[in-house]
């Protein structure tokens, strides 16, 4: 195995590291002649599959590290809801408004939300001149808010329906196009 083998070995090593590195390996590989055989080709490329997997294990034992690491220097820093047990009766209403924090916020949206849509209050008539921005904030946020308490992919597939639900009661209402969120 001369130095040219080894070079073409480095080579592939480096390409999963550096952008680009592939097409420097297929290069690398078109300008030296190859005058190994199968055998050692083989040999080699496990080699160098296996330096290239213990490469990418030691640099994800370095990044558990460092977050590891960044997360411990979190808590020394802010502390921890066990911490805030400690503070005898603030810190059990800091927890207490922690925990309500999420569930008060999705409740009031949802409170807005059949307020409008039930017709109590009435977007077009409180923001005559922003009455488009108005619908299509609400429905942002009720988005945001569904999606935080169903998750992403739920509203990934009911989204067809939403929005033919919303072309339908949008577009025939009086022909204009309120809360479409289209301007």
């Amino acid at each position: 195995m001369g130095f040219l083998d080894v070079a073409k070995g480095l080579g592939k090593t480096l390409a999963g590291f550096i952008p680009g590195g592939s097409e420097i390996v297929k290069l690398v590989e078109k300008v030296i002649p190859d005058k190994m055989s199968e055998e050692e080709k083989v040999r080699l490329e496990l080699e160098i599959e296996k330096s290239s997997t213990d490469r990418k294990i030691q640099l994800l034992d370095k990044w558990n590290e460092y977050d590891r690491q960044f997360q411990d220097f979190t808590k020394d820093m802010e502390g921890t809801a066990g911490d805030l047990k400690s503070i005898p009766v603030i810190g059990h209403i800091i927890i207490l408004l922690r925990g309500a924090f999420r569930p008060l916020c999705c409740y009031s949206v949802l409170f807005t939300f059949i307020k409008v849509l039930s017709g109590s209050w009435n977007l077009d008539a409180m923001y005559t001149t922003n009455a488009n921005q108005a619908w299509s904030l609400l429905w942002i946020i009720t988005l945001l808010v569904f999606t935080f308490v169903f998750g992403e992919r739920a509203i990934q597939n009911l989204m067809p329906l939403i929005e033919r639900v919303m072309g339908l009661k949008y577009n025939n209402k009086n022909g204009s196009n309120n809360g479409s969120g289209n301007t």
